[in-house]
């Protein structure tokens, strides 16, 4: 709910021109008693996306990368060393 509501207040700037004064990407993360743990990215554009692990910022291909790896290799269990 909240990355939504953040996603939509950085939207409604992205229509204005010159006028995108959020020129960041936020992370938020959360962990819910019945749904467990949320990870959300927003873009400045305001597209809110959630995902199982994240990244952002100036080496964020290759970190994903690694993330990528690391989920494969415990079939999704991140409890696993």
């Amino acid at each position: 709910m909240l990355a939504n509501m953040l996603a939509a207040h950085m939207q409604k700037y992205s229509q204005y021109n010159g006028v995108r004064s959020m020129c960041v990407i936020v992370t938020l993360v959360s962990c819910d008693l019945e749904r467990g743990p949320q990870v959300y990215k927003v873009d400045p554009s305001g597209q809110a996306v959630g995902y199982k692990a994240v990244a952002a910022g100036a080496k964020d291909q290759e970190a994903v990368t690694q993330l990528e790896k690391q989920f494969k290799k415990t079939e999704g269990n991140w409890d696993q060393k």
